[in-house]
């Protein structure tokens, strides 16, 4: 059920498998932070990397 609000997604109940790999670093990548048109920033790790470099997944 839906609150009317915008929430942001969760990550509850995402196995790490299903967590990509940040190109630099090579650890799992929970959220991306786009910071203009050419920079984001992966987290937890730091690492600078393009935006886009990861899609959204398909939950259908």
């Amino acid at each position: 059920m839906s609150d009317g609000a915008d929430h942001p997604p969760s990550s509850e109940g995402v196995e790490e498998g299903e967590l990509p790999e940040c190109p630099h670093c090579g650890r799992r990548v929970a959220t991306v932070s786009v910071l203009g048109p050419t920079d984001a920033v992966a987290a937890p790790c730091g690492c600078s990397i393009a935006p886009g470099t990861f899609s959204e997944p398909d939950f259908e």
